[in-house]
């Protein structure tokens, strides 16, 4: 499997309101920015739209999962787009590791002090003959 970034599409849009004006969710609009960032980038990513990943307190969140390397956990994020530029660089850097650990000199601003959990990963076992 191909790394996947699961954006919570309930989050809400701030800590004193579920919708903005236009009646979206934070998650909705953060997802629509990652999207939108990933597509200008012109990265390939599988994103997906998860409804509640149980990270209420720190929403927005964010999940990335790889079946090679290290995956994570990350929540609190304003959704805007210097946030959705900042996650997309992040995934970039990801994906550049052989173990999912991103060096702490190149996580871009905008990440630090948003992990909430390192995700092992879940190698599957090879068969006996």
């Amino acid at each position: 499997m191909a790394p996947r970034l699961i954006i919570c599409s309930t989050c809400k849009f701030s800590p004193t309101s579920a919708f903005n004006e236009k009646g979206e969710t934070g998650g909705e609009l953060l997802a629509d920015l990652v999207e939108a960032e990933c597509d200008r980038q012109g990265m390939s990513l599988d994103i997906v739209r998860h409804p509640c990943l149980w990270s209420c307190k720190q929403s927005c969140a964010i999940q990335l999962q790889d079946d090679e390397r290290t995956g994570y956990h990350a929540g609190g994020f304003t959704p805007d787009q210097p946030t959705a530029a900042a996650i997309i660089d992040w995934v970039f850097a990801h994906q550049r590791t052989t173990d999912g650990d991103v060096p702490f000199a190149e996580w871009p601003q905008a990440m630090l002090g948003h992990f909430i959990a390192r995700l092992p990963t879940i190698k599957k076992e090879k068969e006996d003959d």
